[in-house]
């Protein structure tokens, strides 16, 4: 096995690539100077010096003295190895208390665009792309988008996927055998954009654009509005 591949084992593990070289530097020589794994590394011998001490603070290596010298030596691979899945062990034991801080961390919502021709494919593939049994509800006035789902409503159909549609009175759609549909006096409701919820995002759509965010409470906060206006 080569140097490259031994670095990016140890870089997986959380090394960056200056310290696996001085780890295997130190490896091969074995107990030595700071100036010796410097030469055998290529690394400056300021940043060795560095890097190793921070090896010795982390478990890493130790440090030992002969008459004139600071001797370092690192710990070996299965060593080091048993010392990782120790610390993730320990790591297990607190996973449930790390979950309910990060529980209480303020949801930051992921957001992507698209612009064009293929904005409404590529939102209307994310929705036939959904697990079986998956639940889709849409907002809109009769669009492209909604001709474009018209089309893959066989593959609606063969997943099981639920898709509940808000139109203003006088759109029509087929599907009505597939689609729950709820239709709404057009003076009341007449949407610009078209809102799509599904898989915990929230899609605001024309036939320029689509805007994806993904966030469980908006998604959450979009249903229960979609379900309030099916009450009208």
């Amino acid at each position: 096995m080569t140097n490259n591949a031994l670095i990016k084992s140890l870089r997986a593990i959380g090394f960056e690539d200056t310290e696996a070289k001085i780890y295997l530097a130190s490896l091969e020589l074995g107990p030595n100077s700071v100036w010796n794994i410097s030469q055998k590394s290529a690394i400056k011998r300021t940043s060795c010096y560095k890097i190793l001490e921070e090896m010795v603070m982390n478990g890493y290596a130790k440090r030992s003295y002969d008459t004139k010298r600071t001797l370092y030596q690192v710990m070996p691979p299965r060593n080091l190895l048993e010392q990782f899945a120790r610390r993730t062990v320990e790591f297990e034991k607190n996973i449930q208390q790390f979950d309910i801080l990060t529980s209480k961390c303020p949801e930051k919502p992921l957001i992507s665009h698209f612009e064009g021709k293929d904005a409404q494919k590529n939102v209307l593939k994310q929705i036939l792309d959904l697990p079986d049994g998956s639940k889709a509800y849409i907002s809109s006035s009769k669009s492209k988008f909604v001709k474009e789902l018209e089309a893959s409503l066989k593959t609606v159909k063969e997943k099981n996927i639920s898709l509940s549609v808000l139109l203003p009175e006088g759109a029509r759609i087929e599907g009505s055998d597939i689609l729950s549909i709820r239709f709404i006096n057009k003076q009341k409701f007449a949407p610009i954009l078209e809102t799509i919820i599904f898989d915990n995002k929230v899609v605001y759509m024309s036939s320029l654009f689509a805007t994806v965010i993904e966030s469980t409470s908006l998604a959450q906060d979009e249903i229960q509005k979609f379900e309030l206006l099916c009450l009208i």
